[in-house]
């Protein structure tokens, strides 16, 4: 895991346990395992349990991702790891960001805007990918923070 990645989960980590409300799990993947910890209030403080590493399958983009869930789900219920609540952190390979200038638009004008930048300025297209979007103005400009992840995956891309 490069350090980048491991500076990620930790601040995942920090900000769980920042939060003061109900049991959170956090899952970092990281390539064949994923890293399971569950954050919960306590005296006014958060705390985190000991961290479970939980192996991923060989055919984990090729296999049936129901049966990938459920097997995730009785791994986390053999630990002891409940709750509804889920924050999940991806390897920064994983993940594409970029900021631009972003003008005054209408609506509609403004996701046809967000479409054609995600396609100028990632490896795939907006039906390919997650995204999520960030905008900010001052006096009179404004920016945009796009950050997205593979919506779904294939064992030939």
């Amino acid at each position: 895991m490069c350090s980048s990645d491991l500076d990620a989960k930790h601040a995942m980590i920090d900000r769980l346990k920042a939060r003061r409300s109900k049991p959170v799990i956090g899952l970092a993947l990281d390539g064949n395992s994923i890293e399971a910890v569950l954050v919960r209030p306590s005296n006014g403080h958060a705390e985190a349990s000991a961290p479970v590493v939980i192996s991923l399958p060989d055919d984990l983009l090729s296999g049936d991702p129901m049966a990938h869930g459920r097997a995730l789900r009785e791994a986390l219920d053999k630990a002891g790891l409940k709750s509804r609540r889920c924050a999940v952190a991806l390897p920064a390979a994983w993940v594409f960001a970029t900021s631009l200038p972003f003008p005054d638009l209408p609506p509609e004008d403004a996701e046809e805007f967000i479409n054609l930048e995600v396609e100028r300025a990632f490896p795939f297209g907006p039906d390919q990918l997650a995204i999520a979007r960030h905008e900010w103005r001052d006096y009179k400009r404004g920016e945009v923070c796009l950050t997205s992840s593979r919506s779904t995956f294939s064992t030939s891309a």
